[in-house]
């Protein structure tokens, strides 16, 4: 859960995490090791180039598997129609 997501009562009286976070200062230096561990873009610009570029690759593999799924349909509207699974036969 995001912060936001959920409450609880009474829960102001605690810290504010907040006041815990490092100031862009000190996270500055850190940010090119941080970025090459998790292996992504340290610039913005090159993190949406990414990001777009596994989105294309995702839908690509959908569409490419589509005629294959026999649990979704698409109407001739486009209204997307996806069937209920049976239940898996238990394991013994």
């Amino acid at each position: 859960l995001q912060s936001g997501d959920f409450y609880v009562v009474g829960s102001e009286q605690f810290a504010d995490y907040r006041t815990q976070l490092l100031p862009w200062t000190e996270c500055q230096p850190r940010l090119a090791a941080y970025c090459e561990a998790l292996a992504m873009p340290q610039t913005g610009d090159k993190f949406v180039v990414l990001l777009k570029s596994q989105l294309t690759e995702a839908a690509a593999t959908v569409d490419a598997n589509f005629p294959a799924n026999a649990t979704l349909s698409l109407d001739p509207d486009g209204t997307p129609h996806l069937k209920q699974l049976r239940p898996k036969e238990p394991v013994d």
